[in-house]
């Protein structure tokens, strides 16, 4: 069964991202915070969650900076559409 999971933090989900989770969405809340939804198929995010706190996780560094750019460049277009 796929389930989605929101997350609210940016450099976790940029984390999520370099490990080539699925984001499907974004959401924009009244006070302009932009939270990004994944897919979970497998539910391997939320072990990929645990492993990154507690620090035995490892990802490419170019993915990760690849990623984060990527999601500032949503949370950009998200509050400029918001906006109109």
């Amino acid at each position: 069964m796929e389930k989605e999971v929101e997350i609210a933090d940016m450099w976790l989900a940029a984390f999520l991202l370099a490990k080539k989770h699925h984001m499907v969405s974004h959401n924009v809340a009244p006070s302009g915070f932009v939270s990004f939804v994944f897919s979970d198929k497998e539910g391997a995010i939320e072990a990929d969650i645990q492993a990154h706190i507690s620090g035995q996780s490892q990802i490419n560094s170019s993915e990760f900076v690849t990623a984060f750019r990527n999601l500032r460049s949503v949370i950009v277009r998200a509050k400029t559409e918001n906006r109109k």
